[in-house]
């Protein structure tokens, strides 16, 4: 994948016609990705809302480096990242190995963790 991918597909979504109030795009390798995204969403459609970052089950490691590479792109607002918050909370407790309470805390935790990192490289 190049610096411009993501970018060029995006812009052939629009040529079709589509123009979603949110993208929710996978994190990009790089600043200079972000900002071709970013080009093209303000030459398409001056009423999207901008990007909320997948996590694709990532650790928090790689979280936090794709929260920094999109850090300064006013475009990218936020992250949807449930599978990174709950996918093995979710395992454990379906196994019987933790009850409500602990599934609960543990959750509540690694969601805090992740906004402490956002707003780490999002001041």
């Amino acid at each position: 994948m190049t610096d411009d991918t993501v970018s060029r597909a995006l812009a052939d979504l629009y040529a079709l016609g589509i123009k979603p109030d949110w993208w929710k795009l996978e994190p990009q390798a790089t600043g200079n990705a972000w900002g071709n995204i970013e080009k093209v969403i303000k030459t398409n459609d001056p009423y999207c809302r901008g990007i909320v970052l997948l996590g694709l089950d990532a650790p928090e490691e790689e979280l936090a480096r794709a929260f920094a590479t999109a850090a300064g792109h006013s475009a990218v607002k936020g992250f949807a990242v449930g599978r990174t918050i709950f996918s093995s909370v979710a395992e454990s407790w379906l196994a019987g190995k933790i009850d409500d309470d602990k599934a609960t805390s543990d959750m509540a935790e690694r969601f805090a963790n992740l906004v402490n990192v956002w707003n780490k490289s999002h001041p």
